[in-house]
């Protein structure tokens, strides 16, 4: 069955003096204290911030998820955690694959989703993965490998020689087009923006890299498994 991923981070749960969720501060609870129900998480990545937006992942089957869900519910019985689980089930049941739930809990606050969002943060992970000459602990580079090209993508700058890829928590990182395997303005008295063709050559440039991406995983993967401090206590 297809796995879906839920973004839990909620950049805060309050505005002004009004309380608008729980939801984030019942997951960085979790996190710190109810371990036991931590470990029920499906594929839990990353570390619960109030203030940021994408900092903290699940991913399972759609039972998986409803299945934990229901029990964090039952775990945090506040109105606005009952409220806020039901609106991700319902997410779920749509068969929405990414679900954010900052999303959730401010509705209408945040322009759609780019279409291209994911394709980005993966081109982004991918480049400083074959950039790096090696890893430390291998889990935790993993996880965060995984867990920045979860971020979601706001807004990507062209330039004459570079892009600027935006986040919603508000990194930000360039790459030259050189980076990208994308011949453009590589002489020195050319200043113009891709566009037309030229934008539609880079994204071709862009989707290349980004599909490398299972690619690195499965590296980390071979990696885990043999180093001796890992691979025979089977972790995954």
């Amino acid at each position: 069955m297809p796995k879906i991923i839920v973004d839990l981070s909620c950049g805060g749960y309050k505005e002004g003096d009004q309380v608008v969720s729980w939801l984030s501060s019942n997951v960085a609870h979790m996190y710190d204290i109810k371990k036991n129900l931590l470990q029920k998480a499906p594929n839990f990545t990353g570390y619960p911030h109030g203030q940021l937006f994408g900092s903290a992942f699940i991913e399972g089957t759609a039972e998986e998820l409803k299945t934990f869900l229901d029990l964090f519910a039952r775990n945090y019985e506040d109105d606005h955690t009952q409220r806020d689980v039901g609106r991700i089930v319902e997410a779920i049941d749509r068969g929405e694959q990414l679900i954010r739930c900052y999303r959730i809990v401010w509705p209408g606050r945040f322009p759609e989703e780019r279409a291209d969002s994911q394709m980005f943060a993966r081109m982004a992970q991918v480049i400083l993965f074959e950039q790096r000459g090696s890893y430390g602990h291998l889990i935790s580079e993993r996880d965060t490998f995984r867990l920045h090209s979860l971020w979601e993508v706001t807004k990507v700058i062209l330039l004459d020689t570079n892009l600027h890829v935006h986040y919603r928590n508000d990194f930000a990182m360039a790459f030259s087009y050189h980076e990208l395997g994308f011949d453009f303005n590589e002489a020195e008295d050319q200043s113009a923006r891709p566009t037309g063709d030229d934008y539609f050559r880079l994204l071709e440039c862009v989707k290349k890299i980004a599909d490398r991406f299972d690619e690195k995983l499965a590296w980390f993967a071979a990696e885990i498994e043999r180093d001796p401090r890992y691979g025979k206590q089977g972790i995954q």
